[in-house]
């Protein structure tokens, strides 16, 4: 019923639509619904069209024609178009497509050819083949001028290739015209796409086109077109069929004879029978066919090329200038240092060098391009490195190539290298050394001032670099001796220690090395190989020993001599903790020792050295036995460096308590003691005053410091001193030096008035009491100070059975006369038995201790003077004091019977 309505406006149209929506899910009748709902738009664009008309549509794109038969202006409608022929479900790209084509034909007829043109870009970048008849009707209707000569030429191309043969002659002489204008601007890719429908065209076309008399125009075609093609099989197809075409030409082959010749594939053997048979051609052709010749042994390279490499721009070095070869070489160079294995750019290397030389290239250039390519890739080798020698010793360089050349691999190959890339520095070296055996040129950047001389050794600094198995930094240690020291330090060791010895001698005899630093002997690497090994912890006791006794002889004196003051020194000169016990560090002591007398004998100078070392090493090592030393202690004597300061070391341990006899010992151990020990009592008198100066007086725990030092002078722990041979002399010192700490104590008590204060009398008294410990020492005489200790012991039995009575005074001990009239003081006050008491002890303490002795007898009235109080008070503490009286041998007990 739909076919039968008059118009869109019809009751059948809407019964058919009612019918399609009985089965609205099937996509046939939406797809029916669609187009019934399009084509009522059809009226926007001017055509009456009715369902009845519909019928006779056998194409939906035949609805364009009638709408550009109705309104051919409508052409311009592009986008209106399309969207309407997306409607109608013409949306894939080949329909919209010959849609196009259908509006580039009207306007083209109509007279725009700019419309026509610009969709004629679009068929061509689409290889749109159904337009090729209008692209000729085109190409055929525009005068050449109004087109860009480029742009005609990508027509013609396009055109040539889906021609007929009726229009093959008129594009190849349009084609020709593009190639001969004087404004061309026609690049290979505009001339032809690479593609294999497109060669067998241009194949075709050559051979109309040799039929010009114009062969330059001719191979400049092919040269365009040739240069734009990568693939070897179809360049090599072009060139044969403009081989066979120029044979033709020549009349040295018949026609009949090459029909499809080269049509896939031309075997060398008839390349070579008609370029023989073109030897005889006219002179006229005979710059064209050397050309092409050259062009066919170029390509036979190339192929040579590609035997080692996937992707080469073949065309542009069969047909491009100098620079374009050039460059279609490096970027073969380029891939297969890229993408191929050593063995590859191994086998490659002497194929790129015999064509660049064919080709006539700068040789020196591809050179130092391939070689900085294998370096950067990582991928040299021994013996890449020789035939990148054998290659430059064959080229015959100029002495500036080669200058150029050495730079390049200095400056950029050799910089670019890491330190620890032995091998491949090794390699860049060979190459070097190449260079310079050569020509007369330096090397520059950072192995400026290296000779080929030095080259060499050089190179055996880096074999050895490889024979010790360590990733030491060739570029640091070649700086000189400071960074040669810090690379060793890090990787020698007994394993290695013979190859660091090499290299250095190396080094050494190498004459910019004498230029920078100093030799570096034998010795010095032994002794750099020892500090190390000595504080390896993965070492044992045993194994550093076996290391030291193989070590030590390959040591200079002194070395030698300066490894056992390392050893011995407080300070740590080995960069770590050392790890040799005790008992193994005398054992290297030992080692050394012998070293030095198998060297200079048993007296010299150097072993008498060692052995007093050894000697006293042991002694310091037996204090741990000997002595009881604490770890503090120890250790405060350990870091002690000069002498000023173990001297101040074994002051701070006699404020510490440490026996006086230990002190000695110590410094006997530690090489400082002096015959007379003066400055070990120096030492210790100075702890005294500055303990007296820093006690506080008012307690007996504030003056702890001097008590210390009082237990110190002691002596007692004199056994230790066995170990030792001491002079006699010793005895004296310790007395000498317990008068000389007395006398400064005494010293300072009577300068601060001590004995006059009742508060510090107790502590005088103390004092005093821990001198009397010190056993075999007479206290010396010092006048004055009697008579204040004598003050606080009378002062301390007052306090103790008087409690709060009298004082004695300093007054009181000015002489016996005065000491008599203080007793008669005392005695007037006595009221209590315990006051006599008191005055009966203090007179025996006075009797005791008062100095001199023969002004005792003077206290005898005071004795008698006593008793009578004592009976006077009848006291029966009367008989104590006459019994005592007596034992004294008192005149009065037996002038009273």
């Amino acid at each position: 019923c739909f076919y039968s309505a008059k118009s869109f406006s019809s009751p059948e149209v809407s019964k058919a639509k009612q019918c399609f929506l009985i089965i609205p899910e099937s996509k046939v009748i939406r797809e029916e619904l669609d187009y019934i709902s399009s084509l009522e738009n059809v009226h926007r664009f001017g055509l009456g069209l009715r369902p009845c008309d519909v019928k006779s549509i056998s194409e939906k794109t035949d609805i364009f024609d009638m709408i550009l038969k109705h309104d051919q202006n409508s052409y311009s409608n592009v986008s209106a178009l399309i969207k309407f022929a997306d409607s109608l479900h013409l949306d894939s790209k080949e329909d919209h497509l010959q849609i196009k084509l259908k509006l580039a034909k009207t306007g083209f007829e109509l007279g725009d050819a700019g419309f026509a043109l610009d969709l004629v870009g679009l068929f061509i970048d689409e290889n749109f083949v159904p337009a090729a008849d209008l692209v000729i009707s085109i190409i055929r209707g525009l005068d050449a001028s109004q087109v860009e000569n480029e742009f005609m030429a990508e027509m013609t191309t396009f055109a040539m290739c889906y021609s007929q043969e009726k229009d093959l002659d008129f594009l190849v002489k349009n084609l020709k015209g593009c190639v001969t204008s004087r404004n061309r601007a026609i690049n290979a890719g505009s001339i032809l796409r690479e593609n294999e429908f497109w060669v067998n065209k241009t194949c075709s076309a050559l051979s109309s086109l040799v039929e010009f008399d114009q062969m330059d125009s001719l191979l400049d075609y092919v040269k365009d077109v040739v240069v734009g093609i990568d693939n070897y099989v179809q360049v090599d197809r072009i060139l044969s069929t403009l081989l066979a075409a120029l044979s033709v030409k020549a009349g040295v082959v018949a026609t009949n004879s090459l029909t499809n010749a080269f049509a896939f594939h031309s075997p060398k053997e008839t390349k070579a029978l008609l370029l023989e048979s073109l030897a005889s051609a006219e002179p006229q052709m005979a710059e064209s066919i050397q050309n092409v010749t050259r062009w066919l042994d170029l390509l036979e390279r190339a192929g040579k090329v590609l035997e080692h490499v996937n992707k080469f721009k073949v065309g542009l070095f069969v047909a491009g200038a100098e620079a374009d070869k050039e460059g279609a070489l490096l970027q073969a160079v380029c891939n297969i240092t890229e993408q191929g294995s050593e063995n590859v750019i191994e086998r490659a290397l002497q194929t790129i060098f015999d064509v660049a030389e064919d080709a006539e290239l700068h040789l020196g250039k591809i050179m130092k391009e391939f070689v900085s390519k294998i370096f950067a890739s990582g991928k040299c080798n021994a013996c890449i490195s020789l035939s990148i020698c054998t290659l430059l010793e064959g080229f015959n360089l100029a002495e500036d190539a080669l200058g150029e050349l050495s730079m390049s691999f200095t400056t950029e190959v050799y910089a670019g290298l890491r330190g620890t890339d032995t091998f491949n520095i090794l390699y860049i070296f060979n190459v070097l050394e190449c260079c310079l055996s050569l020509s007369s040129v330096k090397l520059v950047g950072d192995l400026e001032g290296i000779g080929l001389d030095d080259l060499k050794k050089l190179k055996d600094v880096l074999a050895l670099i490889l024979w010790v198995e360590e990733d030491v930094d060739f570029k640091s240690i070649i700086t000189g001796e400071e960074k040669l020291f810090a690379e060793m330090k890090m990787y020698i060791s007994r394993t290695n220690v013979n190859g660091f010895a090499c290299l250095c001698e190396c080094l050494s005899a190498a004459a910019f090395w004498q230029g920078r630093s100093k030799a570096v002997t034998t010795s010095d690497v032994y002794f750099c190989q020892l500090g190390c090994d000595m504080v390896r912890p993965e070492y044992q006791q045993e194994e550093l020993l076996a290391i030291a006794s193989k070590s030590l002889p390959k040591l200079c004196s002194p070395d030698l001599e300066r490894f056992v003051s390392q050893l011995t020194s407080k300070e740590n000169h080995f960069g770590g903790e050392l790890q040799l016990s005790n008992l193994s560090r005398l054992g290297v002591l030992e080692a050394a020792l012998e070293v030095a007398k198998a060297r200079d004998g048993e007296d010299s100078q150097l072993a008498s050295s060692f052995h007093m070392t050894l000697v006293n090493e042991k002694a310091l090592q037996s204090m741990d036995d000997v002595l009881n030393l604490s770890p503090a202690h120890r250790a405060l004597l350990d870091r002690s460096e000069r002498r000023e300061d173990l001297y101040d070391a074994l002051g701070a341990l006699a404020c510490d308590g440490v026996d006086l006899c230990v002190l000695t010992f110590a410094a006997s151990v530690y090489g400082i003691l002096d015959a007379d020990y003066d400055s070990l009592r120096e030492a210790i008198l100075a702890k005294v005053k500055d303990a007296l100066g820093n006690a506080e007086w008012s307690t007996e725990e504030g003056v702890s410091p001097i008590v210390l030092l009082v237990r110190s002078l002691e002596a007692k722990e004199d056994a230790c001193l066995d170990h030792l041979e001491f002079a006699a002399s010793f005895t004296e010192f310790v007395d000498r030096l317990r008068s000389s700490a007395w006398n400064e104590i005494q010293s300072y008590i009577k300068d601060h008035k001590y004995g006059e204060s009742a508060s510090v009398q107790p502590i005088v008294l103390f004092l005093s009491e821990k001198f009397v410990a010190w056993k075999y020492w007479s206290q010396p005489d010092d006048e004055g100070f009697d008579h204040i200790l004598l003050l606080c012991q009378s002062n301390e039995i007052l306090e103790q059975y008087w409690e709060e009575g009298p004082q004695a005074s300093k007054d009181d001990f000015r002489d016996i006369q005065a000491l008599r009239v203080s007793f008669g003081r005392l005695l007037a006050a006595a009221e209590h038995e315990h006051h006599l008491i008191s005055l009966h002890r203090l007179l025996a303490c006075w009797e005791e201790n008062w100095k001199p002795n023969e002004d005792i007898v003077e206290l005898r009235e005071c004795h008698l003077n006593l008793l009578v109080k004592c009976v006077e008070a009848g006291k029966e503490f009367a008989l104590k004091v006459l019994v005592g009286m007596q034992e004294r041998d008192h005149p009065a007990v037996s002038d009273q019977g």
